[in-house]
C-alpha cells in the first residue's frame, strides 16, 4: 500500500514538474522558428522500430538457448505484448504478462522469468557500455590516451559477465526487488554472446534519437556519439526510477538537460518529447501486427515446445 502510495506521489510530482516545465517554456517553444525535416523524422520512427525488434528478436534467441523454440512471429507477440504493459504502474506487468503469455505456449514459467533477468541485466550492460564509449567523443578535442580510464571500466563490465560474478550480482538485485532467484545455465560464452546482440538495440535508440534531433535542427554527424550517449545515459536512468512507468517523464527530463547542450532548448525539449511518442508508436504498431499475424494463423504455435 505504502508502494502504491510513494509511486503516484512521484509520478504525480513528475507530471507536475513537466507541466510547470512546459508552462513556463510555452512562449519559447511558440517563438522557436520550427522547420522539420520529416525524411530525417521517419529515419527516426524506423530506427526506433528496429531497435524494439532487436530486443524482441533477441529473446527469442535467448529463450532458445534456454531449450524453448518459438516461432518468430510467435515470439514477438510474446514479447511486444508483454513489454507495453510496462507503461501501467507497477513495474511487474511486463513481467508477468511476458511469464504468462510464454507459460500459455508450454514454455517454463521459470525459464520465461530467467529469460527476463537475463534480457534486463544484458540490455542493461550493454547501454552501460555504448554510454562510456560515447563519452570518449563528448569533448572536442579529447585523445584516445586522455579516455583511457572510461575504457579501461568496459573490460571490468565484460568480467561482470562471468557467471561466477554475474550469477549471485544477478540474484542480489533480484532480491532488491523482491523477486524471486534464478540459477543460470547459461556459460560465460554465450553471455558475453548475447551482451554483444544488446549493444545493437542501444546503438539503434540513440541514432533514432539522433534522426528525431536532426528533423528539428541541423546538429552536426560529428556529434552523433554524443547524441547516442545522452540516449543510453536517460534509458539508464528511466531505467533505474522504479516508481515511474517507463522511466516516463524521467527519460525526458534527462534527455532535455543532455541535449540543451548541443541544440537550443526548445529543440531538445520537443526532440525529448517526439522521441517518447515515436517509440510508443512504433512499440504499438509491432502490437498491432504481431497480433495480426495471430489472428490471421501466421504465427505457429510452439510445436515441442522444450528440445
Amino acid at each position: 500500500m505504502l508502494k502504491k502510495i510513494a509511486q503516484g506521489l512521484v509520478i504525480g510530482l513528475v507530471l507536475y514538474f513537466w507541466g510547470v516545465y512546459l508552462y513556463r517554456s510555452w512562449s519559447d517553444l511558440a517563438a522557436y522558428q520550427w522547420e522539420v525535416n520529416y525524411t530525417f523524422l521517419f529515419l527516426g520512427y524506423l530506427f526506433s522500430s528496429l531497435s524494439s525488434f532487436g530486443l524482441g528478436f533477441i529473446w527469442r534467441w535467448l529463450i532458445a538457448k534456454m531449450g524453448w523454440r518459438l516461432d518468430l512471429g510467435l515470439a514477438l507477440r510474446i514479447w511486444f505484448s508483454s513489454m507495453f504493459t510496462r507503461y501501467t504502474p507497477g513495474k511487474v506487468w511486463h513481467v508477468v504478462g511476458r511469464v504468462y503469455l510464454s507459460r500459455q505456449e508450454g514454455v517454463s514459467g521459470a525459464d520465461a522469468f530467467l529469460s527476463m533477468a537475463l534480457e534486463q541485466a544484458l540490455a542493461f550492460l550493454a547501454t552501460i557500455i555504448v554510454f562510456l564509449f560515447s563519452l570518449i567523443f563528448w569533448v572536442e578535442g579529447r585523445s584516445m590516451a586522455e579516455s583511457w580510464p572510461l575504457i579501461l571500466l568496459i573490460p571490468l563490465l565484460l568480467a561482470l559477465v562471468h557467471p561466477r560474478l554475474f550469477a549471485p550480482l544477478l540474484n542480489f538485485g533480484l532480491r532488491i526487488l523482491r523477486r524471486p532467484e534464478v540459477e543460470l545455465t547459461l556459460q560465460y560464452r554465450e553471455l558475453l554472446i548475447f551482451l554483444v546482440y544488446y549493444l545493437a538495440p542501444a546503438l539503434l535508440n540513440g541514432l533514432a534519437l539522433y534522426f528525431v534531433l536532426r528533423s528539428l535542427y541541423p546538429l552536426a554527424l560529428e556529434r552523433l556519439p554524443m547524441v547516442v550517449g545522452a540516449a543510453s545515459l536517460a534509458w539508464l536512468v528511466g531505467y533505474l526510477s522504479f516508481l515511474v512507468p517507463a522511466g516516463l517523464g524521467v527519460r525526458e527530463g534527462i534527455l532535455v538537460i543532455l541535449l540543451s547542450s548541443c541544440s537550443p532548448l526548445p529543440v531538445a525539449t520537443a526532440t525529448s518529447l517526439l522521441s517518447r511518442i515515436l517509440i510508443t508508436i512504433a512499440e504499438g504498431m509491432w502490437v498491432m501486427i504481431t497480433n495480426l499475424w495471430a489472428g490471421r494463423g501466421l504465427v505457429r504455435p510452439a510445436k515441442e515446445g522444450r528440445g
